[in-house]
């Protein structure tokens, strides 16, 4: 029996950990073929060590999004060790400088919007333009619950995330017609260590994990990776 994501090759950025390291995970259970993506060469390599040792196909290119050559290279290395491209979950992130606009420096706000923004933007040029040769794909944005509402003292980051939801509308509009598929995870409270280093102790408090949550707990990654990968459970608070 055959995975879902059989013999498909797939970028995943951000894979060195959270909801990237699930989603990689799920996706070589699938039988995916990854490119893993990530700044951290230890986080990156761990993770293909572990994938490759566990007698799936995995390459780790580092990687930083904000950069476009760093991109190119990351699109180019899938297409020269698996000859084509098929997917990508675009997950890498930074979070925000939990300021308020008065406090923000130019340099928090670049930051976001270089990497959640930007970098978004680099990736899905760089991809759709493969996919393109090959007759299509399908991307998955990491976005958030700050794509479509306002969260405090996030600015820098409520600005990138709204707009990657406006370019993946764009993106989507733009290529339906020739087989690339464009979506946006919007995702909610989850126990990423991202998460957890904007919100130390967070796990541990029932009132705050209430306060983000109706179903009062927080969301695990690889219940968001599930959803990526087109089952979507949800097991609720005992």
């Amino acid at each position: 029996m055959t995975g879902l994501l059989e013999n498909k090759v797939i970028v995943v950025t951000g894979a060195g950990r959270g909801i990237g390291e699930a989603a990689a995970r799920l996706f070589a259970a699938s039988g995916a073929k990854l490119v893993l993506a990530n700044r951290s060469v230890d986080e990156g390599e761990n993770r293909a060590d572990e994938l490759n040792g566990a007698g799936h196909e995995a390459l780790f290119v580092r990687t930083d999004v904000s950069r476009e050559a760093d991109v190119a290279a990351m699109v180019a290395a899938a297409i020269t060790r698996f000859g084509r491209l098929d997917g990508a979950f675009n997950n890498a992130g930074v979070n925000t400088a939990g300021k308020l606009i008065h406090e923000l420096d130019l340099a928090d706000w670049q930051k976001a919007l270089d990497v959640d923004l930007t970098g978004t933007f680099l990736c899905m040029k760089h991809q759709i333009g493969a996919m393109l040769k090959t007759g299509g794909g399908s991307i998955v944005i990491a976005g958030s619950i700050a794509s479509v509402v306002s969260l405090p003292k996030s600015a820098d980051y409520n600005a990138a995330k709204h707009g990657v939801l406006g370019l993946m509308r764009n993106a989507a509009t733009d290529y339906a017609k020739q087989g690339v598929r464009v979506n946006t995870l919007l995702i909610g409270a989850t126990l990423t260590p991202m998460f957890e280093e904007q919100q130390p102790g967070v796990k541990d408090d029932q009132d705050a994990i209430d306060a983000l949550s109706p179903l009062g707990r927080l969301a695990q990654p690889r219940e968001m990776a599930r959803r990526r990968n087109g089952c979507s459970p949800t097991p609720r608070r005992s």
